[in-house]
Parts: C-alpha cells; sequence; structure tokens
C-alpha cells in the first residue's frame, strides 16, 4: 500500500504538533524526573510510587492517546499481567493505569530517553543470553517476592498487533513456583485507530506499532505529528499459576486469552 503523501496544511499542522508535544514533554519530565529520581534515591528498596503514573498519563493526553479499559484489572496484592507488545507506547499506556513496574529486554537501558525514564520505575532488566537464564529467573523471583503489579510481555518483542506471537515460557516458572497469593492476568493490547484512520489500514497501524528494523527516535517523531491513537485494554479473568500445571502449559492459556481480546474485544474467562 502505497502511503499518500501529506498536504502543506497537514505538514505545517503536524510540525506544530511535534514541535509542541516535544517541549511539553520535555518541560513534563524535567519537573517530575528529578522529584522522582530522589525519591530512588531515598528509598532505594521501595516501589516506584505515583510519580511515573502522573507522568505516563500525562504523556497520553499529550501525545493523544486515547485507553479504553474493557474487564477488571486486579491491582491488589501480588500480580504479574501478561501482555501482547506493539511498540514502546505500551509503557505509558498500561504505566497510567497503576503504579507498577516493568520487566524489559536489556538493551532498552540505553535507550535515549526511555532508558532514563524505566531506570526511574525501577524497571527489571533481563538478558537474552541462554547463559544469563538462571540469573534472570532469580531476578525476576526477587521483583514478585517485592509484590505490586509487574508487566511482562511474553512475547521477547514487539510486533505490529495483527496476532500474538507465541509467549516464551522460561520466565513463567517463576510463577509456577511463587506463593499462592501470587496471581497472574492476561492483558491484551488492542490497536483500533491512528491518526483519525482505522488500525485495519497497515500504513496508520505502523504509525503506532513499533517492530522489525524501525529506529526509535524517527518512529517517535513521525507518531508525534499524527493527532493520536485509540486503544483497548482488555483484562482477562486473573488465575493462579499453578493451577495450570506447568510453564508451558500456563504460556498457552495467557496466550489463548490474549488472542481471544484481540480477535473479539472482549474479555475471556
Amino acid at each position: 500500500m502505497t502511503p499518500v503523501p501529506p498536504t502543506r496544511g497537514q505538514s505545517a499542522k503536524g510540525a506544530a504538533r511535534l514541535a509542541f508535544r516535544s517541549v511539553a514533554a520535555i518541560v513534563l519530565l524535567a519537573l517530575l524526573g528529578p522529584v522522582q529520581a530522589v525519591r530512588r534515591w531515598w528509598r532505594p528498596d521501595a516501589a516506584p510510587g505515583p510519580i511515573p503514573r502522573i507522568v505516563h498519563a500525562c504523556l497520553l493526553r499529550l501525545f493523544g492517546v486515547q485507553v479504553e479499559v474493557v474487564g477488571a484489572p486486579v491491582t491488589d496484592g501480588t500480580v504479574v499481567w501478561t501482555s501482547n507488545h506493539l511498540s514502546y507506547l505500551d509503557v505509558p499506556v498500561l504505566g497510567s493505569l497503576h503504579d507498577m513496574r516493568f520487566v524489559a529486554k536489556d538493551e532498552v537501558e540505553h535507550w535515549p530517553v526511555f532508558g532514563a525514564l524505566a531506570n526511574l520505575q525501577k524497571t527489571l532488566y533481563i538478558s537474552r543470553r541462554p547463559r544469563d537464564a538462571r540469573r534472570v529467573a532469580a531476578q525476576f523471583a526477587q521483583a514478585v517476592a517485592e509484590g505490586g503489579v509487574i508487566v511482562l510481555f511474553p512475547e521477547g518483542t514487539s510486533g505490529p498487533g495483527l496476532d500474538v506471537l507465541p509467549f516464551r515460557p522460561s520466565l513463567l516458572q517463576v510463577l509456577i513456583d511463587a506463593p499462592r497469593a501470587t496471581r497472574v492476568q492476561a492483558v491484551t493490547l488492542r490497536l483500533r485507530e491512528v491518526d483519525g484512520r482505522d488500525a485495519d489500514d497497515g500504513d496508520a497501524r505502523d504509525l503506532y506499532a513499533y517492530h522489525g528494523e524501525m529506529v526509535l527516535l524517527p518512529h517517535l517523531g513521525t507518531f508525534l505529528r499524527q493527532r493520536g491513537a485509540r486503544l483497548q485494554v482488555i483484562f482477562h479473568t486473573p488465575m493462579h499459576a499453578p493451577d495450570c500445571g506447568d510453564r508451558r502449559a500456563l504460556a498457552a492459556r495467557l496466550h489463548a486469552q490474549v488472542v481471544h481480546g484481540l480477535r473479539t474485544g472482549t474479555s475471556s474467562a
């Protein structure tokens, strides 16, 4: 599909959006980032607290991202949300809903801007190298033991969001072995609209979705020129991981729930 080139008026509006949103985001981060940094320094073992959630909510409003929540998110006690993954923008989408920590691939720590923000939210970075598997599992188990809401993207990468990649079961063993009070909840991110266009339009979808050989800052700059996006965040029935038997069965069950949400826009039992 060949994209239609923007008119001069559309280009001017896009440039104005990019400039305003960029400056406003810098001001927001300059105001709240140091506050969170001091909090992390003063209480390094404490939960991230409400400041990241406030930042995420402000960024969504600033970037024109609308979120419709379907189903009932579990936020009390210890719970791991397992979600499909479309974009770095998924982080503010989910992060705006509650105080939480994220599990991310280790290269995110070195991303411009986003790496610093991830550090302030006490993100758990994981290595994909097989020799690090035991260490990564121990780090994830410690994070689960500390409690709260933790977000895991079991696909291991982001995609266009038209389907759901197989869930990697390795880290899910931690949930099988965790105390029964720990719950796991599948979450579907369902992109509905980008820049006023239906997300079934591949060109529109790729304005939000970040995958393949895309480059971070140019992709973000292009998105910020658009009017925004609209997504459904679908929360499925939570479960106790040991009830599934083993990690592969758990991965299959969570995957099936996320696929159901993507196809129907509804929560599954």
